[in-house]
């Protein structure tokens, strides 16, 4: 096994009084954690956080790739002949971890597209460098993504996976996004430990008391409910008992923009018409057109489901003499 860090081989520097480990979760970014004993004579300079990190085997596989989350804090090893010896705990982050710096603006990102899309459209949108998703040709649509205020990028990318039954993961900068598997458990009656009666459900089961009970959510709900459905042989549509929770797009917020900056943000907007138009402390100025109706434009990168109730607002509008032209429209 080879570690490197900080393009630096540190596979020599491996304490084996703790054995290397890579924890992988469902659309969670992996983890790494492994000690390392460094050379009293300073041939390896101590791990600094936010240095990239390789773990590969003999063999040039690639296992993990990442971010040092935390910095290494020394750990008394022990007295030796040339004095105390101490140990650093590594501790980091794959790839996602420098996304995750970036706030993802709260805003939707529906309206039936592919994984595929939403993906690489969510890497443009938070201005990521260091990963793409250039492989990833999952076609699973999804109906309905929402990010909310202060989400981080990992968290939106899972959800995206976890609706289209995907698995993510990220390794040298490549994101991948693959279908799980389905598993089918086939029953036997005649095999003598199944008991049909056991496989019923009914409300009049006695449940034992909790001695705790704790509630989560405000005014959403974010606990995950569970409903069973029993075959009869002929029935081949289930439907659920209540309809899925969204929050209604009369109360999230789509679209906010100032316009108060330097220059436009080009993960979330397209400008066509170079010159026609800036922004600054005044907000966005628009400076006439070619005449051609359609070829200057300012419009909003991700598509927008009409669906519901939409709000549409424009504040401290002024025209000149002789403007013409459209504002706050969906196309």
């Amino acid at each position: 096994m080879k570690i490197t860090i900080h393009g630096a081989d540190y596979s020599a520097a491996l304490d084996a009084s703790r054995p290397l480990s890579i924890t992988r979760r469902l659309n969670e970014p992996s983890e790494c954690e492994f000690l390392l004993s460094l050379p009293r004579d300073g041939s390896m300079e101590t791990p600094l956080r936010y240095q990239y990190v390789i773990v590969s085997g003999d063999d040039g596989t690639v296992y993990f790739t990442g971010y040092i989350a935390a910095s290494p804090l020394p750990e008394y090893a022990g007295n030796t002949q040339r004095g105390p010896r101490y140990r650093y705990l590594i501790q980091a982050l794959s790839d996602e971890l420098i996304s995750d710096q970036e706030l993802v603006a709260s805003t939707s990102l529906q309206s039936g597209q592919t994984v595929a899309q939403l993906l690489s459209n969510l890497i443009r949108r938070a201005g990521t460098t260091g990963i793409s998703a250039a492989t990833v040709t999952l076609a699973a649509k999804i109906n309905n993504v929402i990010s909310q205020a202060g989400a981080r990028w990992s968290e939106i990318a899972g959800s995206m996976s976890g609706q289209a039954r995907a698995a993510l993961r990220v390794v040298s900068g490549v994101l991948t996004a693959q279908s799980i598997g389905s598993t089918v458990h086939t029953m036997n009656e005649s095999a003598g430990t199944l008991n049909p009666a056991h496989l019923s459900f009914s409300s009049s089961t006695r449940r034992a008391f909790a001695n705790d009970v704790t509630v989560c959510g405000a005014h959403e709900p974010w606990a995950w409910v569970t409903e069973y459905f029993q075959g009869d042989g002929s029935t081949a549509e289930f439907y659920l008992a209540e309809d899925p929770f969204f929050l209604s797009s009369g109360k999230s917020t789509i679209i906010e923009e100032l316009f108060n900056e330097s220059s436009f943000d080009m993960r979330r907007w397209s400008v066509a018409g170079a010159g026609y138009f800036s922004q600054g402390a005044g907000g966005l100025t628009m400076y006439g057109g070619n005449g051609d109706d359609g070829e200057a434009v300012v419009s909003w990168l991700s598509p927008v489901e009409l669906g519901g109730t939409l709000l549409l607002e424009a504040s401290g509008i002024t025209l000149q003499s002789g403007s013409s032209g459209v504002v706050a429209a969906i196309y």
